[in-house]
């Protein structure tokens, strides 16, 4: 297993006590670290009438379940196609806020903007 560290500047009061591991003031930068293990090879399934005891297993040990083919290749492009136009739209209105809930911009790999939430 790999151990990262990262530091991490908390920015509100819930980051605070979320992180149990921080304890400094909210305005320093705190140093985190954690075990890193990224899973690329592990069983996927498919999606039957019910769940399957071995998938209710794997979904107890690892805590996620693959169902491969769930949705439509069809189905999930147009879902990423509307998110990329309500994005798009945010963009270009500025919008601040959705449902009271602060919307938070960056910058994508080839620097256009995107929403990060």
């Amino acid at each position: 297993m790999q151990i990262k560290t990262i530091l991490y500047y908390p920015t509100n009061l819930i980051d605070y006590i979320c992180k149990k591991s921080i304890s400094s003031p909210l305005s320093v930068p705190v140093k985190i670290q954690y075990d890193y293990k990224m899973i690329s090879d592990y069983k996927k399934f498919l999606l039957g009438e019910t769940i399957t005891s071995e998938q209710k297993e794997f979904f107890n040990q690892f805590g996620f379940i693959h169902f491969e083919n769930f949705i439509p290749s069809h189905a999930v492009e147009t879902i990423i196609q509307a998110s990329k136009e309500v994005e798009q739209k945010w963009i270009s209105h500025g919008i601040t806020k959705v449902n009271v809930v602060p919307t938070k911009y960056g910058v994508d790999l080839d620097g256009s903007p995107i929403v990060q939430r």
